[in-house]
């Protein structure tokens, strides 16, 4: 009885050891599951289309899933015509060089010249990397022949420096834009932060014996930010209007300022560090800043969801906001900023404004949640008079 006991025990153990053997599988099982989301990846084609308009033409551009291969197309809204660059595409007519040499995406640059044409960015970045904003983004093109530049951290006008005091902790950006009537340059001053760096190490790398080694920029919590101030420069005299910072002192991120139609302000947008202030600012041409709208929370702002339209009057902002725990739009008065106007109302969520019609004061926008007898995550689309009637 002993023995066959001993047998049982002996076999029970033989046919598990053999389980574990299969479970193990063969290196071919590894490959084919590891290359298993090659299957269903890049199948879904004209997915999030996202056009960009390309300077102060009537072109505009956006990417497509096409195969598999991404492609950029450029719409000549003038003549219907329409132009294909796959991704890669080297022709000598789409790329442009900063002064260095590399090659760039000239549709990153919001401030192309009419004739220039947009490509594809050739130089790849991590997510987490900050665009330093100076010689690396090569020329921004403003209008004809009027070329800026970045050299010894400030900024020319083909050969004639504009700006003088930009030093290597306090230098101007290449991102600027031109005023409406041509007479002033937005654009903004940058304390640059110490570069936070994650170092890697590739212990079995595919093509050689000694492991690698490599670095990526990444900021951890704590860790100090590029610091950025809105000024707007004179271009006849170089004389440089310097805010105070009262208003954005503690940055997480603060956007480049761009011009009402008046050419006599500029707007950007703060988002204080932590995400429990967010504020809409507006500077006249002397440095004069004021609030235009503000969000506050004890807890965060959800600053990702926030849209806004400024009207051509240069008099009224349309703001999305989830101040009362719904998205929902707001119409803010420039001239008296204290009168705020809620457009719509109820226990729903406004997802995202497709058109602003100011002519005949209709907005058309999606949401969610305002039909209760169905899944509340389900989208249609609706349309209200600006004055919150309709």
């Amino acid at each position: 009885m002993k023995q066959l006991f001993t047998y049982i025990i002996v076999l029970i153990c033989y046919v598990a050891q053999c389980n574990i053997a299969l479970a193990q599988g063969k290196a071919e099982d590894y490959k084919r599951a590891w290359n298993q989301w090659r299957v269903y990846s890049g199948k879904v084609k004209n997915m999030d289309v996202k056009p960009r308009a390309i300077g102060n033409t009537h072109k505009f551009s956006y990417t497509l899933q096409n195969a598999d291969s991404i492609v950029l197309y450029v719409i000549d809204a003038d003549s219907n015509a329409v132009t294909t660059i796959p991704q890669g595409n080297n022709d000598n007519q789409f790329l442009r060089r900063n002064r260095n040499g590399r090659r760039m995406f000239a549709e990153r640059n919001r401030f192309l010249h009419d004739d220039k044409k947009p490509t594809w960015h050739q130089v790849q970045h991590y997510w987490m990397e900050v665009d330093p904003e100076n010689d690396e983004c090569g020329e921004t093109y403003l209008k004809d022949s009027l070329i800026l530049s970045w050299k010894d951290n400030n900024l020319w006008i083909g050969d004639r420096q504009l700006t003088i005091d930009g030093v290597d902790t306090f230098y101007y950006s290449i991102h600027a834009r031109l005023s409406p009537d041509g007479n002033y340059l937005a654009t903004t001053k940058i304390k640059p932060a110490p570069r936070h760096l994650i170092k890697y190490i590739e212990a079995s790398p595919q093509n050689q014996v000694q492991p690698k080694y490599s670095e990526l920029q990444y900021t951890k919590p704590g860790d100090s930010l590029n610091y950025r101030v809105p000024v707007i420069i004179e271009l006849s005299s170089g004389r440089v209007s310097v805010p105070s910072t009262k208003l954005f002192q503690n940055q997480y991120e603060v956007s480049a300022p761009w011009w009402d139609n008046d050419s006599k302000h500029v707007t950007f947008e703060f988002n204080e560090r932590g995400h429990k202030t967010y504020r809409v600012l507006e500077m006249d041409l002397i440095g004069n800043v004021r609030t235009l709208i503000e969000e506050t929370s004890s807890k965060y702002v959800a600053y990702s969801r926030n849209y806004r339209h400024d009207f051509k009057d240069g008099k009224h902002i349309l703001w999305k906001s989830d101040r009362d725990n719904h998205a929902h739009l707001y119409l803010y008065d420039c001239q008296n900023t204290d009168k705020c106007e809620q457009i719509t109302k109820g226990d729903f969520w406004v997802r995202d404004v497709i058109e602003v019609d100011e002519e005949r004061g209709i907005i058309w926008f999606s949401a969610n949640g305002m039909n209760k007898d169905e899944d509340p995550y389900f989208i249609h689309y609706y349309r209200i008079n600006i004055d919150g009637t309709g």
